[in-house]
């Protein structure tokens, strides 16, 4: 593949795997700096915050690249349905469904053999778990959100599945009303969100009962649930229908043209204001401070929109060197935020029984966790992601097709 060959990087702005739409090597550097992100935010956070990195942002860094990803993936994902030919909803559901499921089930079965504790997997607890993680529901209930134990980054893939359920009226109402359906919704994910900081009671009593979790966190988790997201996922589509319809043609005559060449560093300082924003994390978890609770997260996303216009650009020109490891990183990102988390948990000795961090040689643990992680996400791209992709991409084809013939 090309992607495994920097030399055909450096040729030009179109990729193989494209199948007719604009590579956005910019877009693939953005989503490496997102995983990696969540990476070090988890090697900090799984080691009880012991390792300070400095700078007052890392307890922010997982939460950065996971709003990150839920904005690219509305920017990305929403013109399927506004081409001139007409496609059906299954067809992306295909397309999407070999995008992420097979890969994640390789993940999730190979930890549920080797890394689930054996007397919860063979309980009530373990049969519901493993059944919401088979079906993408697990965030859904704080009862299966941890995953089994096993990887605390899969919470964002329920929220993913949602959004693809919906996105084919979210686009074709963005399509007819962009500006009232766009406020529109993102005063209702606002609204939803203000709702379970200032009188979010009845609903935690619903969705949580009486277990024993502590109300900052039940808030926590009920503010995380989809239509906490949906203003950003709604902020991404909305941009692409703009830049689509060349509304932002003068704001974005800055990004230079077609031929441009993207710099990573131009990429790094665009994305600063929304780092530095992550100082204000702390306060802005606990759902007393309710402002901060309700728009820290989309204010994240708001900050980061210039970068992400940036990255947007497609190019002819030949991609810099500096761009090759960014964008190859990017293209592998998807394994890397699926298995990095149990990499840690076993590195640190956490396992899948909670036990406290050795933190012994902690550099050299750093290291072997990025080392390994990076290694099981080309090994799920070569091995899994790439012939599921095409494979999905085959039999969406197929249905499409059989579409046309059916309205003809």
């Amino acid at each position: 593949m090309v992607t495994d060959q920097p030399r055909a990087l450096l040729g030009g702005g179109t990729h193989p795997e494209a199948e007719n739409r604009t590579w956005f090597p910019g877009i693939e550097a953005l989503r490496a700096l997102a995983a990696l992100a969540v990476v070090v935010e988890h090697c900090w956070a799984l080691a009880r915050g012991v390792p300070s990195f400095g700078f007052g942002i890392v307890p922010g860094l997982g939460n950065w690249g996971v709003d990150i990803f839920f904005l690219l993936s509305g920017f990305l994902l929403a013109d399927f349905f506004w081409t001139d030919r007409r496609r059906p909803a299954r067809e992306f559901y295909v397309r999407r469904f070999f995008r992420i499921a097979p890969a994640y089930y390789v993940c999730v079965g190979i930890l549920t053999v080797f890394f689930v504790q054996h007397s919860l997997l063979f309980s009530p607890a373990g049969f519901k778990g493993l059944l919401a993680l088979l079906t993408f529901t697990q965030w859904l209930w704080p009862t299966t959100s941890t995953n089994l134990n096993v990887n605390g980054s899969l919470w964002t893939l329920t929220i993913e599945m949602i959004l693809y359920l919906t996105l084919p009226l979210l686009a074709w109402l963005i399509a007819k009303r962009p500006v009232l359906a766009s406020l529109g919704l993102v005063a209702l994910g606002a609204g939803y969100r203000l709702m379970v900081a200032l009188d979010g009671a009845w609903l935690q009593q619903l969705r949580v009962g009486n277990n024993q979790v502590p109300t900052e966190i039940a808030r926590l988790f009920l503010s995380r649930q989809f239509l906490g997201i949906l203003p950003i996922f709604v902020l991404g589509i909305a941009l692409r229908w703009a830049v689509i319809h060349g509304k932002l043609d003068r704001v974005l005559q800055w990004r230079g043209g077609p031929k441009s060449r993207p710099n990573l560093l131009i990429l790094l300082v665009l994305l600063v204001p929304s780092l530095v924003f992550l100082r204000g994390l702390e306060p802005a978890s606990y759902y007393e401070h309710w402002v901060r609770f309700t728009y820290f997260d989309y204010t994240v996303a708001l900050l980061a929109v210039p970068a992400l216009l940036y990255a947007s650009r497609p190019i002819s020109a030949e991609l810099p060197r500096h761009m090759v490891p960014a964008v190859w990183m990017g293209e592998r990102s998807y394994g890397l935020y699926l298995w990095h988390f149990p990499v840690i948990l076993s590195i640190y000795g956490i396992g899948s029984s909670g036990n406290p961090p050795d933190l012994h040689h902690l550099p050299v643990k750093i290291v072997l966790i990025f080392v390994i992680s990076i290694a099981l996400a080309w090994g799920s791209y070569s091995l899994v992601e790439l012939p599921a992709r095409e494979y999905g991409r085959r039999v969406a084809r197929r249905v499409g097709s059989r579409a046309v013939r059916g309205d003809a």
